[in-house]
């Protein structure tokens, strides 16, 4: 809570705000912080921060950080939903398309909210598998943001729309790009992937021919 009152104090000094995420960060992967956070307007402050310090790319890693370890909780998810976070999160994914921290703390933050329908919804409606399919391609090397990505495409191919949203923009493609580029060098990204692919109905012989063609 002190940590929370501190940033709401001093909002538009971005080294208080970059400080005070990253310690927020680490704090939220506890569930006890992660209400304490919740019940003292974190929320509120971080997508304010989203929008106040738009320019940093430093202080949005760790707020996208922060939501993504926020949202592991289900009734958190709910609550980010509220606050209009999907939004929040998908310009982000939209806005830093270079910075591969971005992009993971983002598609992480994804991952886990495509377990909730509504947020489901809401991330096919703002175009984010197409902005998650652009991550995976343009950080095509990096296991962070491929297992990320990979981990959201996966929590969304759960629904029928949503396989339809990702064959449509290329997701099935990425998938055995990534799956392929980082055989043997990621066990985490090899399940997302293969978690993925199973949704969208590829076969394990499938999947094992994007070896065959390396």
């Amino acid at each position: 809570k002190a940590v929370v009152q501190s940033l709401m104090s001093h909002p538009a000094n971005e080294k208080v705000q970059w400080k005070g995420c990253g310690l927020l960060f680490n704090l939220s992967i506890d569930g006890v912080m992660k209400t304490a956070i919740v019940s003292s307007g974190g929320l509120g402050h971080l997508k304010s921060l989203a929008e106040l310090h738009s320019g940093s790319v430093r202080v949005m890693s760790f707020v996208f950080g922060v939501l993504w370890h926020l949202s592991v909780d289900g009734e958190i998810r709910k609550s980010i939903a509220a606050e209009g976070g999907v939004r929040v999160v998908i310009d982000g994914l939209r806005s830093y398309p270079e910075s591969a921290n971005v992009q993971t703390t983002c598609c992480g933050t994804l991952w886990n909210l495509a377990l909730d329908y509504a947020c489901l919804q809401a991330i096919l409606s703002a175009q984010g598998v197409r902005l998650l399919v652009n991550a995976l391609r343009t950080h095509a090397g990096s296991v962070e943001v491929q297992a990320a990505g990979c981990g959201a495409l996966w929590s969304l191919s759960a629904d029928e729309s949503a396989r339809a949203s990702i064959q449509k923009e290329g997701g099935t493609r990425a998938l055995l790009a990534a799956l392929q580029q980082h055989h043997g060098s990621s066990k985490e990204v090899q399940e997302k992937c293969r978690g993925a692919l199973s949704n969208m109905g590829v076969s394990d012989r499938q999947q094992l021919q994007a070896f065959a063609v390396k």
